[in-house]
């Protein structure tokens, strides 16, 4: 009986000290970084986030937009930002299939990131001009086939 007490004092001690440790973080501004344009769609539901954060946690999250290179250049100083919870990166499907269609990228999006949570899914939708005489992805496929090097 003085046994199971006393491990559940020790186990309420340990979970308190957690919860303690815890509620230090943030001691500083935390930074997100995105990849893309202010005003584009990870920008927004970056800047939503970091509001919800900073009301929730009472501290400033920012959102710090690194464009370029199809988001490559705020990945790669993610990936390079010490692994101290104070660098967010608020990363999309375009990060994630960089190292696929592309011959050098200065990341590995399995490697150097963590998810810690999915914030937001939308739609991709392929489109051709109303003048290609494609209604689907089998046709627009055997369209380019039947003319190499002509469609891009």
């Amino acid at each position: 009986m003085k046994r199971t007490v006393a491990l559940g004092l020790l186990a309420s001690l340990l979970l308190a000290l957690t919860g303690f440790v815890q509620a230090q973080w943030p001691e500083k501004p935390v930074r997100i970084l995105v990849g893309c344009p202010a005003g584009g769609a990870n920008d927004q539901v970056a800047r939503v986030v970091a509001a919800r954060l900073t009301e929730a946690l009472k501290q400033n999250f920012i959102v710090e937009n690194r464009t370029g290179a199809a988001g490559s250049i705020a990945a790669e100083a993610a990936a390079r930002a010490a692994p101290d919870g104070y660098t967010l990166y608020m990363i999309s499907s375009a990060q994630l299939i960089a190292p696929v269609v592309r011959k050098v990228v200065p990341y590995d999006p399995v490697r150097d990131f963590r998810a810690i949570a999915l914030y937001a899914i939308g739609p991709y939708f392929l489109v051709v001009h109303k003048d290609v005489p494609a209604k689907n992805l089998a046709e627009f496929v055997a369209l380019a086939r039947s003319r190499p090097k002509t469609l891009n």
